[in-house]
């Protein structure tokens, strides 16, 4: 299931169109574009003069996702034939599930609605995270804004210094909800590498799971960057 997003090279965020797999014209401007013929590029432009592009942001104000996302949606504009206005929502729930529930089944179908999506969303259907109801192969990738590697630490006294340690021994490790990649990434390490992490989550951000480690409540902690 994996195999289709490899290209992305694990993007810290990524943007998607929904688009109906049949009709792609509007949808597909951006990319399409720079091989565009000129009457191409004045049909796109028809299409979008006037029009507004909801860009959905799925995690709260204020976050590095929501900063990249209001950053590119204010330069964008100018790229696209029409000059359409580009309007930054949040739309919070579920670490950017709700969001790409709303994007694949309920927001329009013609390019004018883009998502920012978390980088844990491909994983979360994935590993069948509860709540995933849209199919990530069904939207149109644009591309990604930046790309971070993840990484899931453990104390020094937990006894496991290898993968094949954390086969054979029960580790817990901290997350803040089930879309995020606190939770996911040990979770995938779980369904294919058969490691035995207990994942606790409800942990808020990084810093307070980093004390619950060093206080012992947890004994490991999955970092993005």
């Amino acid at each position: 299931m994996l195999e289709p997003f490899a290209e992305l090279r694990r993007p810290r965020s990524a943007w998607a169109w929904r688009v109906p797999r049949l009709c792609r014209s509007c949808g597909c401007c951006v990319l399409a574009l720079l091989a565009a013929s000129p009457a191409q590029a004045d049909g796109v432009a028809d299409f979008y003069r006037g029009k507004t592009i909801n860009v959905l942001i799925g995690v709260n104000v204020g976050g590095g996702y929501d900063f990249e996302a209001r950053l590119l949606a204010r330069f964008m504009r100018g790229h696209i034939p029409g000059n359409p206005v580009l309007v930054p929502q949040n739309m919070v729930g579920a670490g950017g599930i709700k969001m790409a529930n709303y994007l694949y089944a309920i927001a329009p179908q013609d390019g004018t609605a883009l998502g920012m999506f978390p980088d844990t969303l491909i994983a979360a259907q994935a590993v069948g995270t509860e709540g995933v109801q849209y199919d990530a192969n069904r939207f149109f990738w644009l591309g990604s804004m930046s790309t971070s590697p993840v990484t899931l630490a453990v104390w020094h006294t937990a006894g496991v210094q290898t993968i094949d340690d954390a086969r054979k021994k029960e580790i817990v490790v901290a997350a803040s909800n089930k879309g995020a990649i606190t939770y996911t990434f040990p979770r995938m390490l779980n369904e294919l590498l058969g490691t035995r992490f207990k994942i606790v989550s409800g942990y808020q951000g990084n810093s307070t799971m980093t004390v619950a480690m060093e206080r012992g409540e947890v004994d490991g902690v999955t970092f993005l960057g």
